[in-house]
């Protein structure tokens, strides 16, 4: 049975003027509910948090489509409907094993209190982001990622969530970090002195770029606001960042080795680019809710069966191709002084995992739902 009906009342005097991650406890609350698939929220406010819900809640929420929030009002008990505390913090988890979390005569469904979190102090607050915050760094899988970006980057989205900066400004913010990187790769080409600097420049700006990475990200999961269109936006700035990186490097590399060979690794790099690009895009076109290159994974590799060959392979070597580790090694080679092999390198594993892709998508794509 799928409830998408729920009654929020005031059951305590709790801190509702305070927020958790950059939201107001009850304004997290319903986007939580909106997210899960709720579509009728009724509000049982005391005067006191009724009051604050209208001066300062209710216009954040105005741009939640497809939701009606109906005040004062009694709910029918005729459709199943969850009735909940406005100070309770709920989690994914707790939703999506209902029966576990949840009980009550006929229609209406009311939370089992000792398997939940209620604000009733500031420390529970802090309690609620340290969830939210295991939850993110739960679900990152790369060991870089989890045990040195997420450290720097996490606190940083925390501080960002109080701006109330929309996540998708943040991806251009790091765009433009990540065009820098190439800008100094680019200036490196002209400059007579301090080339090595440059090449550092290049390197460490990339690489901070990959840091940052998570942030949009992480403010869009801590204040609920994760869109398809913002999914769409962080892969095209993950893939013109590399890009513009990539053809930097490349004009380094053909000033200074031979030409011809130069070239021959150029186009084999580039070309498996487009075709690894290409095989990532056409299932999260067809087959995909999201638009970040990472479902290709989630949800499509890691099902497929680990007999074939080629599916083990790609799981053994996917990691050297994931942003966390490429720009950390990227930052190295500048760093020694070697950035003539960066291309050479980059497009012997590019292209074998290009080609390796698109092989599995022939053999997969059309059937992976069954496995």
């Amino acid at each position: 049975m799928k409830i998408q009906k729920a009654y929020l009342y005031t059951q305590i005097r709790y801190p509702y003027d305070k927020k958790i991650a950059g939201l107001y406890p009850l304004e997290r609350l319903i986007k939580f509910l909106k997210n899960k698939g709720f579509y009728e929220i009724y509000l049982n406010l005391s005067e006191k948090e009724g009051l604050f819900y209208n001066q300062k809640i209710a216009k954040h929420l105005k741009k939640l489509e497809g939701l009606k929030i109906i005040l004062n009002e009694m709910i029918s008990p005729n459709t199943p409907f969850l009735k909940i505390p406005t100070n309770i913090f709920l989690e994914p988890k707790q939703l999506n094993s209902f029966n576990d979390y949840f009980s009550g005569p006929k229609n209406i469904f009311t939370p089992i209190e000792k398997k939940f979190l209620f604000f009733k102090t500031k420390d529970d607050l802090s309690k609620g982001e340290k969830i939210l915050k295991n939850q993110i760094t739960s679900n990152t899988s790369g060991f870089i990622a989890r045990e040195i970006n997420k450290k720097i980057s996490l606190p940083i989205s925390f501080f960002l969530t109080k701006t109330r900066l929309h996540p998708n400004y943040l991806t251009i913010v790091n765009m433009l970090i990540g065009l820098w990187a190439s800008i100094s790769l680019f200036i490196s080409a002209k400059s007579l002195q301090n080339k090595y600097l440059w090449h550092l420049s290049g390197g460490f700006f990339f690489q901070l770029a990959s840091i940052l990475d998570g942030v949009d990200g992480e403010v869009a999961k801590l204040t609920l606001t994760t869109s398809k269109l913002g999914s769409w936006l962080d892969t095209l700035s993950d893939n013109l960042t590399l890009f513009l990186f990539l053809s930097a490097a490349s004009y380094l590399n053909y000033l200074q080795i031979d030409p011809k060979l130069s070239l021959a690794f150029i186009i084999i790099m580039f070309s498996g680019l487009f075709l690894m690009i290409y095989a990532m895009v056409s299932y999260l076109r067809n087959y995909s809710q999201s638009g970040s290159l990472v479902a290709y994974d989630k949800e499509f590799l890691q099902k497929l069966p680990l007999n074939n060959p080629l599916v083990k392979f790609i799981h053994r070597v996917k990691y050297i191709t994931k942003k966390e580790f490429f720009s950390i090694l990227f930052f190295f080679i500048c760093s020694a002084g070697l950035i003539s092999y960066l291309i050479p390198l980059v497009s012997i594993v590019v292209f074998i995992s290009a080609i390796i892709l698109i092989l599995i998508n022939k053999r997969y794509l059309k059937t992976f739902k069954n496995f």
